[in-house]
């Protein structure tokens, strides 16, 4: 992204929200159309396909629960290296 675009608020025509339909014709089976409003929250929501799970920082928060395993798997093994893991 440009640098000005990151300090700047993006336009109504620039966001887009993904609910995980897999077509245009699934979004509007679930009444779901193009301009309809929508708000954010903080609470995990289930997407309509596949079991996918939605929710505020999910990514950091999957991250975060990657790093803590990996951390669990090494602590026995007896490396060569310091092993830093920051999150």
């Amino acid at each position: 992204m440009e640098r000005e675009k990151v300090t700047k608020a993006l336009t109504n025509k620039e966001l887009y929200a993904d609910f995980g339909f897999s077509s245009d014709k699934e979004a509007l089976e679930h009444g779901v159309q193009v301009g309809d409003r929508v708000a954010m929250t903080g609470e995990s929501v289930e997407l309509f396909n596949d079991d996918l799970v939605a929710g505020k920082a999910m990514d950091n928060r999957a991250g975060v629960a990657v790093l803590e395993q990996v951390a669990k798997e090494v602590s026995d093994l007896k490396l060569d290296v310091n092993l830093y893991l920051v999150w």
